[in-house]
């Protein structure tokens, strides 16, 4: 029998949370069909078929829960940072234990889907709360826009995410998205919590969607 897993929100003045179709409380039948060669992983409403060559396709749950986030500049704009409730109510750390990694697979503009990567929850004592994007490293922040992080939490600790760029063609539909469901301070990075179903009606040319079955 497939494991199952439970997961449950919690609603902040600091973040705008849009539970669409699949508010309150998840519980889904997670499924992984993998070869000998890779180690499965377990993922809550995600059906994740790998082969050796990586991974070929997803089948998320309309469900599963979505944050979409505002990234802020700086030299070390790969180091994300993120509000206290974000970072322990969706990513599931814990402000002062720096000892809690995440598991992120980076889906580039073109579909490709990469390898998982651990990243490690830091908090510092200037109230930070951050976790390394491997998807941001070496390139420059840009000039024309904040860049946008979509993460879908497809486990209690495991996340499929893009990092979308101002320059990418789907950036402004994501933007729009974002912008007309903030109802947060305009002094605050926009951070939303929505849902797969809800994302892929407001957003139907996100690369995240391109592997599905």
């Amino acid at each position: 029998m497939p494991e199952r897993f439970t997961s449950s929100r919690r609603t902040s003045g600091s973040s705008s949370y849009d539970t669409g179709q699949g508010g309150g409380q998840i519980e889904d039948s997670v499924q992984e069909s993998a070869n000998e060669e890779l180690q499965p992983s377990r993922s809550n409403g995600v059906v994740i078929q790998a082969n050796s060559g990586g991974i070929s396709s997803v089948n998320l749950a309309d469900t599963n829960s979505v944050l979409i986030a505002e990234i802020s500049g700086g030299d070390r704009w790969k180091q994300a940072n993120f509000d206290l409730e974000t970072f322990e109510g969706f990513f599931g750390a814990t402000a002062g234990d720096n000892s809690y990694f995440i598991k992120l697979r980076h889906v580039d503009s073109s579909g490709t889907i990469t390898d998982e990567v651990l990243s490690q929850a830091v908090s510092v004592k200037s109230s930070n709360y951050r976790f390394e994007l491997a998807a941001a490293a070496g390139i420059p922040f840009p000039s024309n826009g904040y860049p946008l992080g979509i993460f879908i939490k497809v486990g209690p600790d495991r996340f499929l995410y893009n990092l979308c760029l101002p320059d990418e063609t789907f950036y402004q539909e994501v933007r729009n998205f974002l912008d007309s469901r903030w109802t947060g301070s305009n002094n605050r990075r926009m951070r939303i919590i929505t849902n797969v179903a809800t994302l892929k009606v407001n957003c139907p040319n996100l690369p995240l969607w391109i592997n599905e079955d």
